[in-house]
């Protein structure tokens, strides 16, 4: 078990991975908050891990775009 106390809750590491795991196989950000607030996350908990999870995923695609412009690989 894992203690939260931030946000109060004790989780096993094992669920929290294989909800992480199902919604990355699924392909569904839409399942994250959801799910948290099924294994014991307050409403306003999950929806902020889910608002950072939709900024995270662009923030961090742009980034790596920017860095690897005029880097491009050639397909041979």
């Amino acid at each position: 078990m894992i203690a939260l106390s931030a946000i109060g809750v004790d989780i096993n590491i094992f669920l929290l991975l294989f909800f992480g795991l199902a919604v990355g196989i699924i392909g569904g950000g839409y399942m994250v908050t959801p799910l948290l607030v099924v294994i014991g996350f307050s409403k306003y908990a999950a929806a902020g891990i889910g608002i950072t999870h939709i900024i995270g995923k662009p923030a961090t695609a742009t980034t790596t775009h920017l860095h690897r412009e005029g880097k491009r690989e050639k397909v041979t």
